[in-house]
């Protein structure tokens, strides 16, 4: 299961660290690529760390991916989160009731 965009709500909480001018461009960009708003994604998420912890999850996933698991599935949470915030992603996910599962984070951010 991915993470940001499908169980964690970032998108306005990068937006809201872009500031204005940068979230219109990186908006407009429709990539959704940090680089293109002029920043580095692993610079961007260190400096803004914040996010990864304020974010709110999207509604009903916590619930489905417990029904999920209840059915005998075997959840793997996915995400390009720098190798860094392999911990408080795990903390959220379990701060939020979302069921157990292996949280696979990039060992180097960007591949």
């Amino acid at each position: 299961m991915d993470i940001d965009g499908t169980v964690a709500r970032v998108y306005p909480l990068v937006l809201r660290a872009l500031g204005p001018s940068r979230a219109k461009e990186f908006r407009e960009s429709r990539s959704y690529r940090l680089p293109l708003a002029g920043r580095r994604e692993e610079v961007f998420f260190r400096v803004h760390s914040w996010i990864f912890r304020l974010a709110r999850p999207e509604p009903g996933a916590a619930a489905v991916l417990r029904g999920l698991a209840g059915c005998g599935a075997q959840l793997f949470y996915v995400s390009s989160r720098p190798f860094w915030a392999g911990d408080v992603t795990c903390k959220w996910l379990a701060r939020w009731g979302f069921p157990p599962g292996q949280v696979l984070v990039c060992a180097r951010h960007g591949r």
